[in-house]
């Protein structure tokens, strides 16, 4: 037993002297500040975590990704008989030559890593791996003509700085089962497909390759249906119910209009809240923001009606002087309580119609995610 044991502390030590004359024997080869001779392919995958946030005002996205790079420098090849047959070893990231790869049209970058010594993971053929986790936010233009059912693509471009495609080029990993396997999902957007493409970008009199993230996300939209346009058809189904309902036919003028005004404060209230929301733009109006203007338009236009109701309502026929022309007083009071039977039923039926599409595309993107 004690022969066995000297001689795996024996070949503990040997591994670990190894190790050690096998970083040296690297760090004294490669210069951090120098790129491989060759043309550098490097195998890029960028695997999309969580969205973090899609500012629709500022029209920037933010999300959380574990990014991937590999890439093959003789200068940090070795025999592995010569070290006891180690494989595979690891060194600072600062002491190795690193990509200059970022994303052109990010706003913010944060290297999670920062606080951490990072390092590198070497074969001995070479083969350099780089992994990191980062949080970018990148510029997204938002369409907001058919919000809260809007969908966006956002682009993440990425590309070597520096290095143009004859020195540098980025060959991306496609498969999206791969960049999505530890994906989270967000609370108010729908990852609906991510795509991965390259193409040539000429940046700065140099021609880099660069990988396009694609993210097309589709909005839930069942928290705007339940917290704005849900009291928004309530307040009009009461205001229209009020404003003709038969026992306010009478002389309460003066309430009926302040229902009608009441209920147009408290849509262009709501309405504001949406503006509020999405970015202030001239080219489209928010698909929610038409829905409101459309109540206020048909609770105002209720409110004037309702003075034709009360008019006739209040007819005696003795304003005309041909007696033939003269009407009991219930006749015009039962007109006008026909009149206001048949605008509350309109009124009803037209405000329900687009709260009824609405729901149903809700409802259908519910389901679907």
């Amino acid at each position: 037993l004690l022969p066995l044991l000297t001689l795996v502390l024996v070949n503990v030590v040997s591994t670990k002297d190894a190790s050690t004359r096998l970083t040296r024997f690297l760090l004294s080869r490669h210069e951090p500040s120098a790129p491989p001779d060759d043309q550098v392919i490097v195998e890029y995958e960028s695997q999309l975590i969580h969205i973090i946030a899609l500012e629709e005002k500022s029209q920037t996205v933010k999300v959380l990704l574990h990014v991937t790079e590999v890439w093959h420098d003789a200068t940090l090849r070795w025999n592995e008989s010569d070290f006891e047959g180690v494989s595979e070893t690891w060194l600072p990231s600062e002491n190795v030559w690193i990509p200059d790869i970022i994303a052109f049209n990010m706003l913010q970058r944060v290297d999670v890593l920062s606080a951490v010594r990072s390092t590198v993971s070497i074969r001995p053929d070479g083969r350099v791996s780089f992994s990191y986790p980062q949080i970018v936010t990148f510029m997204c233009a938002i369409q907001i003509a058919d919000f809260p059912f809007d969908a966006q693509k956002c682009t993440l471009e990425i590309a070597s700085w520096g290095y143009s495609a004859d020195k540098l080029r980025l060959r991306p990993v496609k498969h999206s089962g791969t960049l999505l396997q530890h994906y989270q999902e967000n609370d108010e957007w729908a990852l609906t497909n991510l795509s991965v493409d390259v193409a040539l970008f000429s940046h700065e009199d140099n021609v880099v390759t660069e990988v396009r993230l694609g993210l097309f996300l589709q909005r839930k939209p069942l928290y705007f249906i339940s917290a704005l346009l849900l009291p928004s058809y309530i307040i009009c189904i009461l205001s229209v119910a009020g404003l003709f309902a038969r026992f306010s036919t009478r002389d309460e003028r003066q309430e009926r209009f302040s229902l009608g005004v009441t209920a147009t404060l408290t849509l262009a209230v709501l309405s504001l809240v949406v503006t509020e929301k999405v970015p202030h733009s001239s080219d489209d109006i928010p698909f929610l923001v038409l829905y409101f203007h459309f109540n206020t338009v048909l609770v105002t236009l209720a409110t004037i009606l309702t003075t034709v109701s009360m008019r006739i309502s209040e007819w005696r026929g003795d304003t005309f002087k041909s007696k033939l022309l003269r009407r009991p007083h219930r006749d015009f009071r039962r007109l006008a309580d026909y009149m206001d039977k048949l605008m509350c039923i309109f009124f009803i039926i037209i405000l329900t119609i687009p709260f009824a599409y609405m729901t149903y595309r809700c409802f259908v993107l519910s389901t679907v995610f």
